[in-house]
């Protein structure tokens, strides 16, 4: 029940006084009672403290029961998984458009850029102003040469296309072109006015695209008539211009060099298969040859400026279309297009010997009369070529002037860019100043400062700027002799641009329009001359 705790306390000042505490049980309306014992003096008090008893309530009621039979599962087989056969779309409704209007303003830097990256060059002229003539007396004619005969250039402007490939055959009015006067007997020298690839090859040829450049060139059946080493050679030069520096060479003979077929490419290259067979190429090549043709073919798009060149017969170019190429001709209402697994091709055919004749020889700068060509054209390009070079490698030696070594001041340490041409042709130049104008060795400077840039020859006493003009690595010559014009002439009386040969023939319809561009701009006319070079009697020639 309780438990009895005793506790004695003394103290000094006080009887002794015991306490006696009893704890017992008690209900909580229990009191606390006190007793006090006279005879021993023990106060006695009594405190009733709860017992704190625990209360449990009553359990739910708890049921089991014991399933039998359990089993474990199966391994999971994914064979037993089916794909949905069925797809469910989901309906759409409600689909509804607006129409949108925007007005968006494209940048002029952007026409600029466009125009510069497709390379194709927009020339505007203004119109000229009225041209006014005075009658001057005692008028003296040049020697064997009547002024009668002379044509007068008709000044129209000639606009080149925004879009398409820019050709280089012209048709353009020209007087005759004397070469320059000394005290000398110098022949006349009349430049072609007809475009010459026209007419040796029946159409302009254009070689200024993008990519590489693929050409179906169909043989002569006269062995003589081949001209396959001239056509090489002109696509070297346009290769020089385009991008500079010279391409890899190759020339497959087929079907015999089959083995070379893996190397079949044209950028940065110019590959040439020249069909020799005398059969049917079905007959004489293999299926994986013409999978490897093909392929190679199909590669194409994605290189750089360079040519492919098939030369054969018409059985072999009607092959490489159809077979190579699959080329299909596609018939649809608006008309028939021809379609094929390349790009479009540039066709040439040899439509006069006499024209192309004219043409190799006009190409290194010979005019008149011409070489003999029984051993055929194949021959005759190299034989010129070599000739040209030789007339060239006599200006990079030394310079003889009236019989006189004059020392060469042509070269200019740390000017790695100049090629060989540039170099002979400023000391052509220099020699041609002093025999045929009568300047003074000394008045002569070449390679002048002028602020940023350097004049290649130039004339002291009359302030005349010489410029030689090869065009290689300009992508667009027409932009080039413009900015040759417009930086030299801030500064000197008169622009005189020299060019080989090669680049004059090649870019003549550029070299024309740029002519009549300065005629119909009053700060320019009378002050550009622009010459080429006659090799075989070593003189200049104006172009006019």
């Amino acid at each position: 029940m309780g438990k009895l705790t005793k506790m004695e306390v003394k103290t000094k000042r006080k009887p002794l006084v015991v306490e006696e505490i009893i704890v017992t049980d008690f209900t909580p309306d229990a009191i606390v009672s006190k007793r006090e014992d006279t005879k021993t003096k023990v106060k006695k008090r009594t405190i009733k403290v709860p017992l704190l008893l625990p209360v449990f309530q009553k359990p739910r009621d708890i049921t089991f029961h014991t399933v039998e039979g359990v089993s474990f599962p199966e391994p999971f087989n994914l064979s037993k998984i089916r794909p949905v056969e069925r797809l469910m779309f989901l309906k759409a409704e409600g689909v509804e458009y607006r129409e949108i209007k925007a007005e968006v303003f494209t940048p002029y830097l952007s026409h600029l850029l466009d125009i510069i990256l497709k390379k194709f060059p927009e020339v505007h002229f203004e119109e000229p102003e009225p041209v006014g003539f005075d009658v001057t007396e005692d008028v003296r004619t040049p020697p064997k040469k009547d002024l009668n005969s002379l044509s007068v250039p008709v000044v129209t402007p000639i606009f080149l296309k925004l879009s398409g490939d820019v050709s280089y055959s012209i048709t353009t009015e020209i007087g005759l072109v004397v070469a320059a006067g000394s005290s000398g007997e110098i022949p006349e020298i009349e430049l072609p006015v007809e475009d010459m690839f026209s007419k040796a090859f029946g159409s302009g040829v254009s070689f200024l695209p993008e990519g590489p450049v693929i050409i179906l060139a169909k043989k002569p059946e006269e062995k003589k008539l081949g001209y396959i080493e001239f056509l090489k050679r002109v696509l070297r030069e346009i290769y020089r211009v385009r991008v500079g520096g010279l391409p890899t060479a190759y020339h497959v003979m087929l079907p015999e060099d089959t083995d070379r077929l893996q190397s079949l490419r044209a950028g940065k290259s110019i590959f040439v298969l020249d069909w020799v067979g005398k059969k049917e190429p079905e007959e004489e090549l293999k299926k994986q040859h013409l999978k490897i043709m093909t392929e190679k073919v199909r590669e194409l798009f994605s290189q750089g400026f360079g040519f492919l060149v098939f030369y054969g017969n018409e059985e072999f170019l009607k092959w490489v279309k159809h077979k190579v190429f699959n080329s299909v001709l596609y018939i649809s209402d608006s008309g028939n297009v021809k379609m094929s697994l390349v790009q479009k091709w540039v066709k040439l055919d040899l439509q006069s010997a006499e024209s192309l004749c004219k043409l190799i020889h006009n190409f290194w700068g010979f005019y008149g009369e011409q070489e003999p060509v029984d051993r055929g054209f194949d021959y005759l390009a190299p034989h010129l070529e070599d000739k040209y070079r030789e007339f060239l490698e006599t200006y990079t030696r030394t310079i003889r002037i009236h019989g006189k070594t004059i020392p060469s001041p042509l070269y200019i340490e740390g000017n790695p860019g100049e090629s060989l041409i540039h170099y002979a042709l400023k000391a052509f130049v220099f020699e041609r100043l002093v025999e045929d104008y009568g300047v003074n060795p000394n008045d002569i400077e070449t390679e002048y400062p002028e602020g940023e840039m350097r004049i290649d020859v130039h004339v002291k006493s009359q302030n005349i700027a010489v410029e030689i003009e090869t065009f290689y690595g300009e992508t667009l010559p027409l932009l080039k002799l413009r900015k040759d014009v417009e930086s030299r002439l801030t500064t000197k009386s008169e622009l005189w641009i020299v060019l080989p040969p090669t680049s004059y023939v090649l870019f003549k319809n550029d070299v024309h329009a740029f002519i009549k561009w300065t005629l119909a701009r009053p700060e320019y006319r009378n002050r550009v001359k622009v010459f080429t070079v006659d090799v075989n009697n070593r003189k200049l020639i104006q172009v006019s």
